[in-house]
């Protein structure tokens, strides 16, 4: 391009895709940016014009995620979650879509079009038949080389490849009837270790008394 006479050579980079900045080498994590060669042409005064064309295409990726029990021996199907994009103090974003899905007969549900560096909730709303529901919210971040960064969680891990997430179910255990064999069963133990602990004061005692 020449003012006055004078070329002057120009560049222009994108820095900014809505709330997403550019990281320092000039790409995004969650869009793909490319430039197209400069269009020039002149106007009807024999005006000269650039005409420069940028293109951000979206990136986005898919989360896969595992439901098995306790011990991660079984998959189970039949867990529903939600999952929401929130802020650092758990708000929901409600610039991002919420997604609703549920484990199929694998154990496994996949969540599609996420974005990397986004802090997501997973909410449980339906457990597996026969476990129960996990009683706390899952936070992660999906990160861009596919790890999944899980905050502190009794029930969820990152899974041992790339965009995988592992949410484990404790089994639901029935408490015996009034009246039951499982019921006698235990006034049984009780009676027993307190048998047991009787017997050990009264050897206390026997001791103690030889001493004395």
């Amino acid at each position: 391009m020449y003012v006055n006479g004078v070329k002057i050579d120009w560049s222009v980079k994108e820095t900014m895709i809505g709330p997403e900045a550019a990281k320092a080498d000039g790409s995004f994590i969650n869009w793909l940016v490319s430039y197209e060669l400069p269009m020039i042409s002149t106007d009807v005064d024999g005006n000269e014009n650039t005409l420069l064309t940028i293109i951000n295409t979206t990136k986005r990726v898919m989360l896969r995620l595992t439901k098995t029990d306790l011990g991660k021996t079984t998959q189970l199907s039949g867990a529903t979650f939600i999952l929401e994009a929130v802020d650092a103090d758990g708000k929901v974003l409600t610039s991002e879509v919420s997604k609703t899905a549920t484990t199929g007969a694998a154990g496994t549900l996949v969540f599609d079009n996420l974005k990397c560096g986004v802090r997501y909730r997973l909410t449980e709303t339906e457990a597996p038949s026969g476990y129960l529901k996990t009683n706390e919210y899952i936070y992660f971040v999906i990160n861009e080389d596919g790890t999944v960064s899980v905050e502190e969680s009794f029930y969820a891990e990152a899974g041992s490849t790339a965009y995988n997430l592992i949410v484990r179910n404790g089994m639901v255990v029935d408490l015996p009837e009034s009246g039951s064999n499982g019921t006698s069963m235990f006034y049984a133990l009780g009676l027993l270790l307190m048998a047991i602990t009787a017997s050990i004061y009264i050897r206390y005692l026997r001791k103690r008394r030889c001493h004395d």
